[in-house]
């Protein structure tokens, strides 16, 4: 498979459809799952691990106008990084307790590709 042309004026229609068909697939669903840990900037200090699911479906696709419409859920959750529990907001380190949680996220994304 050829790569991505992510430079200006190189991401062409052939790239975002090839895009689309990983992200959202061609109408069934696709399924994605990640983990990874969120640090602190500048000195990188780990503060929790996250784990997330997501599901993404194409809605539309009109290939003439390269535009794409796609439906997708996401479940993302925390854990403390030394117990690997599930945190809820009570257990998040001094002062982020208010900002962070456990979600669940539904998006209806669209994307094009034009000339600017």
């Amino acid at each position: 498979m050829a790569k991505l042309r992510l430079t200006a004026g190189g991401f062409t229609a052939e790239d975002f459809e090839r895009y689309i068909n990983v992200r959202l697939g061609g109408g069934d669903p696709v399924y994605w799952y990640a983990a990874g840990d969120g640090t602190t900037f500048p000195d990188g200090n780990m503060f929790v691990r996250n784990e997330g699911y997501d599901t993404g479906r194409l809605y539309e696709f009109d290939r003439d106008r390269s535009e794409a419409i796609g439906l997708t859920r996401k479940f993302i959750l925390m854990r403390n990084p030394q117990t690997g529990e599930i945190l809820t907001r009570a257990g998040w380190p001094a002062g982020l307790g208010q900002q962070l949680h456990v979600s669940v996220v539904h998006h209806a994304i669209a994307g094009w590709i034009s000339d600017l």
